[in-house]
């Protein structure tokens, strides 16, 4: 349609279709509602099986917090970037606010960048007890298909020791 409000009219020459002519365009329509509910239901199939894995406790993370690393699909404990998340949870529950947890880190190790949304980021994620928690995002099968943040629109699953932890 923008293209045709340009004034150029497309052929698809497999299916015969111009879309100067408008049976063409009604059945390039017809043609495009059934792409989008096909893509619909292939992702709604995905994400039936990836809610079954995580409501067995058999979902494989795709990506490692600072202080782990993904080995052979499990999270692992990186012993440098784990001692570093031991000092921040010891800072924070010695009365540290998250500026003064920053200001340290700069000191011992000046070439990495700390964000207080890192450390908050690290003070609130679970994996670091050993647990996940799945499903703090999803995709709502909606176009556009943004993953969003959970308030509540689907369930959660929370598994214990899904892995080795870096605090108690």
């Amino acid at each position: 349609r923008l293209l045709k409000s340009y004034g150029t009219n497309v052929l698809f020459e497999n299916d015969g279709l111009d879309t100067s002519n408008m049976n063409s365009e009604m059945i390039l329509y017809i043609k495009s509602a059934f792409a989008q509910s096909e893509s619909l239901s292939g992702s709604k199939r995905v994400s039936t099986a990836i809610r079954m894995r995580m409501e067995t406790g058999k979902f494989v993370t795709t990506t490692a917090p600072y202080g782990y690393r993904l080995e052979d699909k499990k999270l692992v404990i990186y012993p440098a970037e784990a001692e570093t998340v031991r000092r921040i949870f010891d800072m924070y529950l010695h009365g540290y606010g998250i500026s003064k947890i920053i200001l340290a880190l700069k000191e011992s190790n000046p070439e990495r960048i700390w964000t207080k949304e890192h450390i908050r980021y690290i003070l609130r994620n679970e994996k670091y007890v050993g647990d996940s928690l799945y499903q703090k995002s999803f995709t709502p099968s909606v176009f556009p298909l943004k993953n969003i943040r959970n308030r509540g629109e689907v369930d959660q699953y929370y598994v214990s020791d899904t892995h080795g932890a870096i605090i108690d």
